[in-house]
């Protein structure tokens, strides 16, 4: 009697907890007080109506572009403005600018705020550069955090019915059967009880990511017109001069060597001519 008990009454999902209680407290006689409480109890917490969200449940995320002058001493003022926001920096890659290796310097943040203080948040990163560009989106899952909190008072009536059953168990096989039941409800439990707690903090404390970067370089201008036509031409001229100075400067050491190479030749001539 006892293993059709916790077949009946506790692998049934959340939704049908109704009819198992009051078939196992039909079966067991003498259990049926308690089982048909335990029943109740089930019935009630695994209604969705019962356990209604009082709130809209709502995950908000969003990115913010900001221009600043130096975008690593711009992040230790994120960092520190999120904290007073009763934030927390989750993740921070930043890379220090490099005009040798024309590198620009950035910084990227990822950061979780309170979801009532992302928009206060969000405006006071204008006191740390130029927000350029913003994008929030939310979404509603009110439903989802309804389902999960019911499935977690059902399953923790189901744990405590379990129990009560291993305690009335009459024979080893009856406990192990019942212990084996209750593991799996314990994990199934915990299980739900981690979705629930996700939910729960994605709901109070909105995601941002906060991207750091300087202005990039205004691209120089081709000149136009007389003067710029002159200009031009001027700059072609020196760079033109700068090279032929350059080659004279590269080959005068070769002159000088060809130079003496030829001196020795012709003294070496006249010499063998006075002596023939």
């Amino acid at each position: 009697m006892l293993t059709a008990a916790i077949l009946v009454g506790c692998s049934q999902t959340p939704t049908a907890l109704t009819t198992g209680g009051s078939e196992a407290a039909a079966d067991q006689g003498g259990l049926r007080s308690s089982y048909s409480v335990a029943g109740s109890a089930a019935d009630s917490a695994a209604d969705p109506v019962a356990v209604s969200a009082t709130t809209q449940s709502m995950i908000t995320t969003a990115t913010v572009g900001v221009v600043v002058a130096d975008p690593v001493k711009a992040a230790a003022a994120v960092s520190e403005l999120v904290d007073q926001s009763g934030g927390r920096v989750s993740s921070r890659n930043e890379q220090a600018g490099s005009s040798e290796q024309d590198r620009q310097a950035w910084a990227e943040l990822t950061v979780r705020v309170p979801a009532e203080k992302l928009t206060t948040t969000i405006s006071s990163l204008a006191s740390i550069g130029t927000v350029e560009n913003t994008t929030i989106s939310s979404a509603d899952v009110s439903a989802q955090v309804t389902d999960v909190a019911a499935r977690v008072e059902a399953l923790k009536v189901s744990v405590t019915r379990l129990e009560t059953l291993m305690a009335q168990a009459t024979t080893t096989a009856e406990l192990l059967e019942a212990e084996s039941t209750l593991t799996q409800r314990q994990s199934d439990l915990e299980s739900l009880q981690a979705v629930r707690d996700q939910l729960a903090d994605q709901v109070a404390m909105s995601t941002l990511t906060i991207s750091l970067t300087t202005t990039p370089a205004s691209p120089v201008l081709a000149p136009s017109g007389f003067w710029g036509g002159l200009s031009a031409g001027w700059d072609a001229l020196t760079t033109t001069l700068n090279a032929v100075v350059v080659a004279i400067g590269a080959a005068l050491p070769w002159l000088a060597l060809v130079g003496a190479g030829y001196l020795i030749y012709r003294w070496v001539r006249r010499r063998a001519a006075a002596t023939s």
